[in-house]
């Protein structure tokens, strides 16, 4: 996965953060967990799935630059961080992303 396959499936991305090496390596580094990302609809809250948990560990943070609760430089920072812990211990990364025993499929509405 590219940054622009990130954007295009995720528009939400800011545009502070298009363009950066970072969001590129981002996309490469996790394109199969991003692949799967779903955004958690209100209902999901008290049983988020493995889709929505890998949305909201991996995209929910970049949201936060485009409302203004985190920089630019920040959001950066924490991808680069994200990036080097699962070039050195993916599974165990991706084990904390995800906790064991996350359901596949979420709650919903009824």
């Amino acid at each position: 996965m590219t940054a622009h396959d990130l954007i295009a499936r995720f528009p939400q991305i800011p545009p502070a953060l298009r363009g950066h090496a970072t969001l590129d390596r981002y996309a490469s580094t996790f394109a199969d967990l991003l692949g799967s990302a779903q955004k958690p609809s209100p209902c999901s809250a008290s049983a988020p799935s493995r889709a929505h948990m890998a949305y909201l560990k991996l995209i929910g943070p970049l949201e936060l630059v485009a409302i203004g609760l985190a920089t630019k430089e920040r959001a950066l920072a924490d991808m680069e961080a994200l990036i080097a812990r699962a070039e050195a211990d993916r599974d165990g990364l991706i084990r904390e992303l995800i906790p064991q025993g996350t359901p596949n499929q979420g709650g919903g509405c009824s």
